[in-house]
């Protein structure tokens, strides 16, 4: 996931700047290379 560059947002009561590991399981993030 890219860096904010302002606002925040919150993901299942996660703030993305605090959280963005849990935020990530819960998206199921997985960067292709």
């Amino acid at each position: 996931m890219l860096e904010p560059t302002s606002g925040h947002i919150t993901i299942e009561g996660l703030d993305n700047r605090m959280h963005i590991e849990q935020i990530r399981k819960i998206l199921g993030f997985c960067p292709q290379y």
